[in-house]
Order: structure tokens, then sequence, then C-alpha cells
């Protein structure tokens, strides 16, 4: 059996599905925002990682692009 853990969506790091269950009870608590998707779900899987410790300017930069709604869209387009 599976064990969801959403930790990296929790702390602001990932961007992805969950089942339906773990996203609602996340919402519940206050820690995800749902987001409605449209289209097909994507087959794939979209990484970002980096090491702790590194955080600069560079890192600031993509962070916030991930903020911007339209930059998040194109990425799952």
């Amino acid at each position: 059996m599976a064990t969801w853990q959403p930790a990296a969506q929790v702390a602001g790091l990932g961007v992805g599905y969950l089942p339906r269950w773990i996203a609602e009870r996340e919402a519940l608590a206050g820690r995800l925002r749902i987001l409605q998707v449209q289209g097909v779900r994507l087959q794939t899987t979209l990484l970002a990682a980096w090491r702790a410790g590194y955080e600069g300017r560079a890192l600031e930069w993509w962070v916030k692009r991930f903020e911007d709604p339209l930059v998040a869209a194109e990425l799952v387009s």
C-alpha cells in the first residue's frame, strides 16, 4: 500500500497531482490550495530539486516563476 506524503507540495516546493482525499485533507488543514486543471492528465513527471544550503538569487528567481500562474500553466501544459 502506497503511503502518500505531499511534503514537497506542503512545503511549497512541489507541484503535482495528488489523490483527491489527500488534497482535500491538506486543504482543510490550510496547508494546500486546490487548483482545478483542464485537459488530460499528463503521463509524465516534472521534478525540481536543489541542494539545501545553496539558496541563491538564481533559485529565488526560479521559485518566483512558479508563483506566476501563467508560467505554472505553461510548465504543465
